[in-house]
């Protein structure tokens, strides 16, 4: 070992020797104190560490002595922060976080992970031979860097305290104490951190680890506050507030150099001084003028003096008369460390006793009309006074019961604990509580007594007063509430719900034993937790906000939901009800309720939500429109099919009636299958036309009735199936069947046709000279052209030819058929306006053909407007089809006529064949097109083609 290690021994020996001379010595000053006894903990830490120091000093010793060494003294330099913390709470009482139930595991359990940790061989892993003994190597790894954080953490949070505490504290003594901790505690932390921490950090080992030689600059710090303020210490100084604000007189402490120590309130108020203006002054200085010198002597040398008449000086100058008293203060070895005084103000005495004597008279006054039995018994329970109301109580004259033994009246099997409590006023607070039964002329009724202990001026017990009250009729009350709560608590046990209340902080007052059955936790657990404990923060939250809004109004709620966690981890929904709870003033103490589980049932409720969100959606998937009709017509349900079908939300559908919703008419239609069923209460199924309706469509209707609890149908589900493209598959099938018997009538018509036309022009050219026959021959051939034009027709309806298909122009094409017709119409004072867009796609068609469509079109509006009119003809782009658009504002179309439009040969005219619109819509299909009519009577007719582009 050499001489610095040697050094280094020796000081970590006289820090061990010092720490344990501490400990000693502040547990022999107070080790009952709370405080006292954390700080010998304290102490105990760097004790424990200067000790392991001593064998790490020890160059020759193995490492693995060093290591159980270091892992012993890990006692100390991983725990003293944490002794630390809670040095520094108890110290600036911080009482709320002392009496926190987190506190505790929260300031000791970082402590015992790392000794773990130490001890495993995680913390430190290696120690490093040095020429002052052996240093260490801290781990590369997180925990040293949580070890770093905890002890910082701690500690700065303790020196937080203090400072705080020092700021703040308006006692010099205590701010004295506060910054001499703190400034010696952070220089400390300051220095041991760099020499334990920081160098071994940075793998610098040359200086020795001494934080523990470092703290000794803590400890003499400590041991200057007990000297000097005394700190910790149980002396004359620290417990003076103590002993002098429970007397009535004023007391003066002196210290042995006769200066003021303390004083109490009384003294303050006597002499006009605050308690810091005399601490520290002289005693002769507050004596007035002609005191004898040779009194100042005796009060200071300790000796006893008993209500001598002195003067004192008051702040104001004025003279204090005062009975004076003094004695001498003496420790355990008999050496007199101060001397204290009492002081009587001798006109407050006079006053005193004058009141005194007012009270005795007021007390004797109120002894004898007073309800509760006041009685004085002397040291053997005989009674010396008795109050008139016990007196009438027991029915015997006061004279009968002075002089008797208070146990006479008292049964035999109380009299024991009635012993046993004048026993305990023998010792503080020489005060007690018993409540017994009393025999009486009209039986037994129970009493209840405080008794306290009676001292004469030097302390002697002489006596007890005791003050009694008559609390049969409560003790019966209370038993007939016993008896109730005993059947409310046989009622709450046998339902199956769980009954509770909380006060206004949300906190279980009652519970009853069904929590355990539902949540999984004992009642002794919820008695004092909230709801909020069983909930997660998110419903927490949710619950909060919703009981405090109905706190605000105080008002009831039921069958409110929540989502508790059981204790076995799995969650229960419980429906909740309660009441307010107020009190007289109609102030909101808390709440009474009930809770069921409601977990299975939530369970087959989402399980019925999702079976009729599984039937919503199937019935919303069914492509075909479904609608539900009452009795009055009105739509109460309908599928999306249906809604998309009006491009409308069902909301806007439900509650309006059927026919007004698809027809736009105010009365329902004749053939509505709807009717049938609620008249007949059998199914009716019917195709309806409804290409005029909202829906545009040929529909297969199906309605089947849906019956109630009364007799006969409540309503009809209808099942709409779009039947359009089979309709219109029908009729082209139909129109195909036509064209094909058409092109066989005109090949057969149209050979002798031709025959008789040239036969009869051919007689025509010869020299006839009748002239019957002439005529005849030129009608033979006016009939066979007209026979023509209709057999040319029936040709271009049976067979339109899309081999003679070319690129054509729309708007040439429409231009060149409107030239021809348009002199004809401006004669019948008939206008044409154009509204041609530019730029349109060719097509692909026989300009021909189109051009037959558009003059048809327009003899057609022409014959609508008999006295004259206009037609709008526009072509555009829509979409994908290139539309033209031939408008008039003649007479217009009903509906059945728009329906039959496009059948062949159907005409409203006398001499019409009926196959133009026939033609126009075979020659439009040819094309790959459409053709749409839209009119109303009186409104004029609007045709719509669309036509592919090329």
């Amino acid at each position: 070992m050499n001489n610095l290690s040697f050094l280094l021994y020796i000081a970590d020996a006289l820090s061990s020797a010092v720490y344990l001379g501490l400990i000693i010595f502040i547990l022999h000053k107070g080790k009952k104190l709370l405080l006292n006894r954390i700080c010998a903990l304290l102490l105990f830490c760097f004790f424990a560490w200067s000790l392991s120091a001593i064998f790490t000093r020890n160059t020759s010793a193995s490492k693995s002595s060093v290591s159980i060494a270091y892992n012993f003294g890990s006692f100390g330099w991983i725990g003293f922060s944490s002794f630390f913390l809670l040095f520094a709470a108890v110290f600036t009482k911080k009482i709320s976080l002392l009496k926190s139930r987190y506190f505790y595991p929260l300031i000791f359990i970082p402590p015992f992970l790392f000794f773990y940790q130490q001890w495993a061989g995680i913390l430190i892993v290696d120690y490093i031979k040095e020429p002052y003994g052996w240093s260490f190597v801290w781990a590369d790894s997180i925990w040293p860097r949580l070890f770093y954080l905890y002890y910082a953490l701690f500690m700065l949070l303790g020196l937080f305290f203090i400072f705080s505490f020092w700021l703040k504290n308006s006692d010099p003594i205590k701010k004295l104490q506060s910054r001499l901790i703190f400034l010696t505690t952070f220089l400390t932390l300051i220095l041991g951190s760099l020499t334990n921490i920081a160098l071994q950090e940075f793998d610098i080992h040359f200086f020795p680890p001494i934080a523990n030689n470092i703290v000794l600059i803590w400890a003499i710090g400590l041991v200057y506050a007990i000297a000097k303020y005394k700190f910790l210490v149980v002396s004359a100084d620290t417990t003076a507030d103590a002993i002098l604000s429970s007397i009535p007189d004023a007391m003066i402490l002196l210290d042995r150099e006769g200066k003021i120590a303390t004083v109490n309130k009384v003294a303050q108020d006597l002499l006009g001084y605050s308690k810091y203006e005399l601490e520290n002054k002289p005693f002769s200085e507050i004596l007035s003028v002609g005191v004898e010198e040779g009194l100042l002597k005796r009060i200071l040398s300790g000796e006893s003096i008993k209500e001598a008449d002195l003067k004192l000086k008051h702040i104001r100058s004025e003279e204090v008369v005062v009975k004076f008293s003094s004695s001498a203060l003496n420790d355990s070895k008999g050496n007199m460390f101060g001397v204290i005084c009492v002081v009587t103000d001798l006109a407050k005495r006079n006053q005193v006793r004058a009141t005194l004597l007012e009270s005795e008279k007021k007390y004797n006054l109120i002894a004898e009309h007073q309800k509760n039995y006041i009685i004085r018994l002397d040291l053997n329970r005989r009674f010396d006074f008795v109050s008139p109301s016990l007196c009438k109580l027991l029915v015997k004259k006061e004279e009968e019961l002075l002089g008797r033994d208070f146990l006479v009246f008292i049964y035999e099997r109380d009299q024991e604990a009635i012993l046993e409590a004048m026993e305990r006023l023998k010792r503080p607070p020489y005060n007690v509580y018993i409540e017994h039964e009393m025999m009486t002329k009209y039986g037994a009724r129970w009493i209840c007594w405080t008794f306290q202990s009676l001292f004469d001026d030097n302390n002697n017990t002489t006596g007890i007063l005791g003050v009694g009250e008559d609390i049969t009729e409560r003790k019966r009350s209370n038993e007939a509430l016993r008896e109730s709560e005993k059947k409310f608590q046989d009622l709450t046990e046998d339902t199956t719900d769980f009954i509770w209340e909380v006060n206004r902080n949300w906190t279980y007052t009652f519970a009853n034993s069904k929590v355990k059955d539902l949540l999984g936790y004992d009642v002794r657990v919820v008695i004092g937790e909230s709801p909020f404990y069983f909930l997660s923060e998110e419903e927490a939250d949710r619950v909060e906000n919703f009981l405090e809004e109905k706190a605000r109004n105080k008002e009831p709620f039921y069958n409110f939901e929540s989502v508790n966690m059981h204790a076995d981890g799995y969650l229960v929904v419980l429906e909740t009800s309660a009441v307010p709870i107020l009190d007289e003033s109609g102030v909101l103490k808390g709440y009474r309720g009930i809770s069921r589980d409601v977990t299975e049932r939530k369970k087959f409720d989402d399980q019925l939500l999702h079976a009729a969100e599984e039937w919503r959606t199937v019935f919303d998937s069914i492509s075909d429109m479904v609608i539900l009709i009452d009795k009055d017509y009105r739509i109460t349900r309908m599928n999306m099919a249906f809604a998309n079908a009006f491009k409308t939300h069902p909301k806007k559908i439900v509650g309006k009636f059927c026919y007004k919703m698809i027809y736009g008419e105010d009365k329902a239609c004749i053939e509505c299958p709807h009717r049938y069923v609620m008249e007949r209460g059998h199914p009716q199924t019917a195709e309806l036309d409804l290409t005029d309706s909202k829906l545009g469509i040929y529909a297969q209707i199906s309605a089947s009735p849906v019956f109630g609890k009364a007799k006969g149908a409540v309503a009809s589900v209808c099942i709409i199936k779009d039947i359009t493209q089979r309709k219109n598959n029908e009729r082209d099938a139909e129109l195909t069947q036509l064209a094909e018997l058409v092109s066989d009538i005109t090949l057969k018509i149209n050979d002798p046709l031709m025959i008789i036309l040239g036969r009869a022009q051919l007689s025509l050219t010869s020299d006839i000279t009748d002239e019957k026959l002439k005529a005849d021959l030129k009608t033979i051939i006016e009939e066979s052209e007209s026979i023509r034009e209709v057999i040319s027709k029936l040709i271009v309806f049976s067979r339109p030819h899309k081999e003679d298909f070319k690129a054509l122009d729309v708007a040439k094409c429409v231009e060149a058929a409107i030239s021809l017709q348009e002199p004809k119409l401006k004669l019948a004072n008939i206008n044409i306006k154009r509204n041609f867009a530019s730029g349109l796609p060719m097509i692909l068609g026989d300009q021909r053909q189109l051009q037959e469509v558009i003059i048809n079109l327009l003899n057609n509006a022409h014959e609508a407007m008999p006295k004259g009119g206009l037609i709008i003809v526009a072509t555009s782009l829509d979409e994908k089809f290139i539309k033209i658009e031939i408008q008039d504002n003649g007479e217009g179309m009903t509906k059945e006529v728009l329906r039959k439009i496009s059948r062949p040969f159907f005409s409203t005219k006398e001499k019409s064949v009926g196959l133009g619109l026939s033609a126009c819509y075979t020659i439009i299909k040819a094309h790959n097109g459409q053709m749409h009519f839209a009119s109303k009577p009186g409104q004029g007719t609007t045709v719509t083609i669309l036509l592919p582009p090329k």
